[in-house]
């Protein structure tokens, strides 16, 4: 199958989930014989002119990537597609909808971030993400999201059929040094779940190592690291740098109030390292038995979750290790191979 994954950010840049998620499902297609192309919006602005020359396609490991920055960009990205004639044109963000729904014969939204529940954290009615998201799930082909708490919401909100596909990762040796401190992963924001995260850091007697930032929007991301006193703050780093942080770290922490899979977790755990984290529907599904989750929002329980783990990580850090096990991309392959089928 001809596969044209239209996203954000595509690896070696990282900004989160989405890239990782991204780079991995284009990774295990082309090993299992898809041709497969890419077109990432880099720090995407919709109405941004070019900061440079034409963008041209330019070969990335195995696969054809295009990568454009500005609205102007959009008649080569076409004309990219054009060449490639997918079969199936995967989407990885509704902002991107409009100008990648008719680049294939048949579409694929891949969900995950749920906007219309980011925006109910946020106590907001609407915004332009929540609006194409919301128009991309009525006119994609078929709609995937990561997890089957994410499907079943998505099912229910839009009446409509959402099938659950789960992400993958690579099975990596743990560091066989115990770890110290603190270490999270992910966006800045309150419905991450870092305001908690800060209050708590100041409860406990250790570390924290925060990795990420506010993509794409640095007066925001000035803004936090005001807040940011005590803790370490290392920005966005490559996958090489952030599992070496993560695996010097004794504890992981997600506290994000809403996630539809929770891949820095999984991430965590595949090094040996356990992981808090709030206890959300899709934190739920791929922690039970193996993390320890807190009600979100809650700093003070919280931090009793970080100091009773730091005092004995090493069950945690077993249990998760093998969870993570079960999500290699091995694992996993063949719910994406029917999706793709």
């Amino acid at each position: 199958m001809r596969i044209l994954h239209v996203t954000r950010d595509f690896p070696p840049r990282s900004r989160g989930g989405i890239s990782t998620a991204v780079g991995g499902l284009a990774e295990q297609a082309t090993r299992r014989g898809h041709d497969v192309a890419v077109l990432s919006f880099d720090d995407w602005r919709p109405k941004r002119q070019r900061r440079g020359p034409e963008p041209t396609a330019k070969v990335e490991g195995s696969v054809p990537v295009l990568r454009l920055d500005s609205a102007d960009s959009l008649p080569a990205a076409r004309a990219f597609a054009q060449d490639f004639d997918a079969e199936l044109v995967q989407v990885h963000h509704g902002m991107l909808w409009a100008d990648a729904r008719d680049l294939g014969r048949r579409t694929l939204l891949m969900v995950h971030v749920d906007q219309a529940v980011l925006n109910d954290l946020r106590g907001v009615e609407q915004t332009l993400s929540s609006e194409a998201q919301r128009t991309a799930i009525a006119e994609a082909d078929a709609v995937v999201a990561p997890s089957h708490a994410a499907a079943r919401r998505l099912a229910a909100r839009w009446a409509r059929s959402v099938q659950a596909a789960s992400l993958g990762i690579e099975d990596v040796a743990p560091s066989a040094r115990p770890g110290a401190g603190v270490v999270s992963v992910g966006r800045f924001d309150r419905s991450k779940g870092t305001e908690d995260l800060l209050t708590a850091a100041s409860r406990i007697d250790a570390p924290v190592t925060l990795i990420g930032g506010v993509p794409g929007n640095p007066k925001a991301e000035r803004r936090w690291l005001k807040r940011m006193q005590g803790v370490r703050v290392v920005g966005w780093v490559s996958p090489r740098e952030r599992d070496a942080l993560v695996s010097a770290a004794a504890l992981a922490v997600q506290p994000s109030h809403e996630e539809t899979f929770g891949l820095a977790a999984l991430e965590a755990m595949r090094l040996g390292v356990p992981v808090v984290a709030a206890d959300c529907a899709a934190h739920r599904e791929l922690l039970e038995g193996c993390g320890l989750l807190v009600e979100p929002g809650d700093s003070e329980a919280l931090a009793v979750a970080m100091r009773r783990v730091l005092a004995d990580p090493a069950d945690l850090a077993l249990r998760g290790l093998e969870r993570a096990r079960q999500h290699r991309w091995d694992a996993v392959w063949p719910q994406w191979a029917r999706l793709y089928g």
